[in-house]
């Protein structure tokens, strides 16, 4: 069995994350002082097949399902090789 992350943000420069902005906003207020705020989502997935089959599969999701390539970048984890 292969397990896998990935792990999805927003590309740098141009592509604002509005659920940072507000998170970091919110804690200026309160008094942390924090320069700057990002969220990620990340997704674990579990195949049964070997290996290079599996890296294909959740490399296609990625890429087809999972990210819009003109604002996310995604970076994927094999999980206890």
């Amino acid at each position: 069995m292969r397990r896998y992350s990935v792990e999805i943000s927003l590309r740098e420069g141009g592509v604002e994350d509005p659920e940072a902005i507000t998170v970091a906003k919110n804690l200026r207020t309160l008094g942390f002082r924090v320069s700057s705020v990002a969220t990620r989502k990340v997704y674990e997935f579990e195949f049964e097949e070997g290996e290079e089959e599996a890296r294909k599969k959740v490399e296609d999701i990625a890429r087809k399902i999972l990210t819009n390539p003109v604002i996310h970048r995604y970076e994927i984890r094999e999980l206890d090789p």
